[in-house]
This record gives structure tokens, C-alpha cells and sequence, in this order.
């Protein structure tokens, strides 16, 4: 039996995928502990034992987040925007979440520490302890390449001579100038803890032991100088919800046989005059069926103005929806992406925040 520590990034999307992970562990006999905000408890303790955020802020939802820094954030775009969200949500809580760990790591001496692709503090652990280190992508491959732009500018990659040039003097811009302000960031961060200086940049963190990349070579770009610890796993598999609650219209949508429509917008970006309610006017007068999920609380008053064919909730698990969806209209989340080509649903992609236009370029 080995142990196992996990650790992730307070959100849906980063939490999520690693539950099967978690499950088939546990299954196998491996001692699990995870770390990670409280609002995903109930869901963690099922396939693991839970150990919760201390010393860094952990909101129990989007909608806890500080209004002045959401306010800020939405006021931002593309490049700006990333470097945004890199400095306030993966950044500067990162020597908290170092912290936290290595109390846990006093008691629980694990053999392997698995985190997202995000979570930084995690390299900073296999630094200092002598411990292994598995990463899952929960997005598409962040690091640099020679055939690749840098992260976020959703161009295409080129190998040729001319495309190698621009690609090495984009990276060499991207980490001197337009990311240099986040390197210095996470410096600062190390520094409260007494590690060394470092000249790798946050989209360049990968795993030197391990990196499983959730998707498959043909949704990537094609990189001849691929590290060797990068495997590609394929969409992982979501764990099986026997306590979801169906709503009360699942019986009549099981008798459906319009087209079904799909349309999703995430849990971060949850401004649904973006994409969910200008997907839903332009459809709902046609013979389908539209389901949107809201990734936020529903506001039903909102959604007064459709017709009977639309139908909204929050969350419904989509291994349960995907059989029965004929296209899907998404932000360009990634997951939500892979579990949809997984299933062989057709996707229509708009999206501009987070990481959705290097998702989308992909898709393209």
C-alpha cells in the first residue's frame, strides 16, 4: 500500500476530474488524503480523507469572492486578464497552500503528491521533501515549445524555420516582459519561505516525474521537443453520482425527439449575457430542445421569458446528459470539451477569458 497526498486548486474545474483518480486509489487499497477548499468536503470524503484550506484564502463559491476583486478581474481581457487570475487565485495563495501541506506532510507522510496542472505550491513540495510528484492536466499543454506560441495568445504552432524564429522570440517577450511581473510574483511568495530565487515561469511549471495530460495527442499541438514524462490518459472518466437529484422535467426530456441543444457556459465566467442568454434567444423558436446549466446559482426570473423547450439548472452531471445531446454551445471549458468529443458531440465554441482561447484554437 502507498500514500497518496492530493492537492488542488479550490475549484470545480480542478477539483472534479481528479475525483475518479481519488476513487480508483482508494479502491486499490492506497491510503488517500486530499487538501483543498471546504466546499468540495462531502464530495472528497467519499473517495478520500479530506484536509481543508487553512492558510490561504478558501471561498466556498465564485460568488464569495471579494466584490473589489471581481469587479477588477471583469474589468480585464486576454493576456491581462491571465496574468490577473495567475497573481490573485494560483500565485499568491501558494505559499499558504505550501504551508498547509507540509503540516499534513508531519503526520502523513506521503510517497506521492498528485496535483492540477495549476497548483504550484506542489512543486515547491517535492523541493523540499523527498516525495514524488504526479501532475494532471486540467488544461491544454501550458509549457513552451519550439513549434509553439507562448500560453494564451491562441495562435497556431509552426515548425517551419520562419515559424521556429517567432515562436522562440514570442516566448522570449512572454517571459521577460509580458509575464516577467508574474515570475516576480511567485519569488515573493518563495521567499516567505525561504526557497531560492527561480527563472521558471507558472506556465512553465511541469512535473520533471510525471505529467498525465487528460486529453489525446490529436487534440494537441505537435511538438517535437514533448517532454518524455508527458502522457497522454485520454478525457478521464467521471465518477458515477448515484445521489444526484434529477429535476422534476428528466421523465418528459427522456421522451424527448427534437434535437437536443446543450449550452454551458462554465463555473468562473457566469456573466450570462456573454453566452448563455444570447445562445437561448437565438434558438429557443426553432424545433429543439435547450438545456443550459448556469454553473451559478439560477436567478429564475431571469429565464421567465423562454419557452417550455428551454430548460435551465445549475449543474447536471454531463456522463448523464451527453448520450442524449445532439450539439453542444460551450465557453471552451476544458473538461466540459473533452467529455463532449469523448461522447462524439459536436461543439460550438466562443470563448475569450481564463484559458478558452488556447481551448478553442485547439478545437479549431
Amino acid at each position: 500500500m502507498s500514500r497518496f497526498l492530493i492537492a488542488t486548486i479550490p475549484a470545480v474545474g480542478h477539483v472534479t476530474p481528479l475525483i475518479p483518480i481519488a476513487e480508483q486509489l482508494t479502491k486499490l487499497g492506497h491510503e488517500v488524503v486530499w487538501y483543498t477548499g471546504k466546499l468540495f468536503r462531502s464530495k472528497i470524503e467519499r473517495v478520500a480523507t479530506f484536509r481543508p484550506i487553512l492558510s490561504a484564502p478558501d471561498y466556498e463559491s465564485a460568488e464569495d469572492f471579494p466584490t473589489d476583486l471581481i469587479e477588477k478581474r471583469a474589468a480585464l481581457k486576454g493576456i491581462q486578464q491571465i496574468k490577473f487570475d495567475l497573481k490573485h487565485f494560483f500565485v499568491s495563495p501558494a505559499s499558504g497552500y505550501y504551508q498547509d501541506l507540509a503540516t499534513i506532510l508531519t503526520t502523513f507522510q506521503a510517497d506521492v503528491i498528485i496535483s492540477d496542472s495549476f497548483f504550484l505550491a506542489a512543486s515547491w513540495i517535492r523541493e523540499t521533501f523527498d516525495i514524488k510528484w504526479v501532475q494532471i492536466g486540467v488544461s491544454v499543454l501550458a509549457f513552451n515549445g519550439v513549434d509553439v506560441a507562448p500560453f494564451g495568445l491562441g495562435l497556431k504552432p509552426s515548425s517551419s524555420p520562419i515559424g521556429k524564429i517567432r515562436n522562440r522570440l514570442l516566448n522570449y517577450l512572454s517571459h521577460q516582459f509580458v509575464f516577467k511581473e508574474t515570475l516576480v510574483d511567485t519569488n515573493v511568495a518563495r521567499q516567505k519561505l525561504a526557497l531560492q530565487p527561480t527563472q521558471t515561469s507558472f506556465q512553465n511549471l511541469i512535473s520533471p516525474d510525471l505529467y498525465l495530460c487528460a486529453s489525446i495527442p490529436e487534440f494537441e499541438y505537435l511538438r517535437s521537443d514533448l517532454p518524455e514524462q508527458v502522457r497522454f490518459v485520454g478525457p478521464l472518466p467521471s465518477s458515477i453520482m448515484n445521489d444526484y437529484e434529477f429535476p422534476s422535467w428528466w421523465d418528459d426530456f427522456q421522451q424527448n425527439t427534437k434535437p437536443v441543444v446543450l449550452v454551458t457556459q462554465g463555473t468562473v465566467s457566469t456573466n450570462w449575457e456573454d453566452l448563455l442568454l444570447p445562445s437561448i434567444r437565438a434558438l429557443q423558436d426553432e424545433n429543439v430542445y435547450i438545456i443550459a446549466t448556469t454553473g451559478s446559482n439560477v436567478d429564475r426570473a431571469v429565464f421567465e421569458e423562454f419557452k417550455d423547450n428551454v430548460k435551465v439548472e445549475r449543474f447536471i452531471p454531463f456522463q448523464l446528459l451527453l448520450p442524449d445531446v445532439n450539439v453542444m454551445i460551450s465557453n471552451g471549458g476544458f473538461n466540459g470539451v473533452m467529455t463532449a468529443l469523448s461522447h462524439g458531440v459536436p461543439i460550438v465554441v466562443a470563448g475569450n477569458t481564463e484559458d478558452k482561447v488556447e481551448v478553442s484554437a485547439r478545437i479549431q
